[in-house]
């Protein structure tokens, strides 16, 4: 298993890394406070952290922060990394304000080149594959294949964009009553 402490980045470079991230929230002069740092309570791809910050005088933010630190894991082909993470965050999931967690920013470390990502921490949630809970499981394939559908019907699969967009055929099951049970459509098949 890798050491991902020493993948974490610097605290000094973490503030630098974070305020660029944040400009989105408006700092407007106030000074970014790193408050405490601390491990994430379950095992990951990549390295990550829960980071408390504050802007200026406001209430703290845990923020989820996930780092490249020169992992390079795509899962044979069907994950992007982290740059594709915050891509698909930056240019997808953030665009509607039902998504959470909230996408907060992401940065390009210049010395390393390496790609952070911060979001809103959830406290007390949970990753589907740790409920044990197939109607989660469910509901949770539904939404990926609604997703994926939606961003091909939206146009991101004619090439423009870094995502690789997989074809609505390809959530479109032959088995018949699994559609069904999923409850979407697309050009008027239903789609797993």
């Amino acid at each position: 298993m890798q050491d991902f402490i020493s993948g974490l980045p610097k605290t000094d470079a973490l503030e630098k890394g974070l305020a660029s991230a944040l400009q989105g929230e408006d700092l407007g002069g106030r000074a970014l406070a790193l408050l405490a740092r601390e491990p994430t309570p379950y095992a990951t791809t990549f390295p990550c952290e829960i980071v408390t910050c504050r802007i200026g005088r406001g209430k703290p933010r845990r923020l989820f922060c996930k780092y490249t630190a020169g992992v390079d894991y795509t899962g044979h082909g069907h994950r992007g990394g982290v740059g594709h993470e915050i891509a698909t965050y930056r240019h997808i999931l953030a665009q509607t304000n039902k998504f959470r967690p909230k996408f907060y920013g992401g940065y390009t470390d210049s010395e390393t080149g390496q790609y952070w990502l911060f979001l809103e921490y959830l406290d007390g949630g949970l990753r589907v594959g740790k409920l044990n809970d197939p109607v989660a499981m469910g509901k949770t394939a539904r939404w990926i294949a609604r997703f994926h559908v939606s961003v091909s019907v939206v146009g991101l699969s004619a090439g423009n964009h870094p995502w690789r967009v997989l074809p609505a055929q390809h959530f479109v099951s032959p088995r018949a009553g699994l559609s069904d049970r999923l409850g979407i459509r697309c050009r008027g098949r239903r789609v797993d």
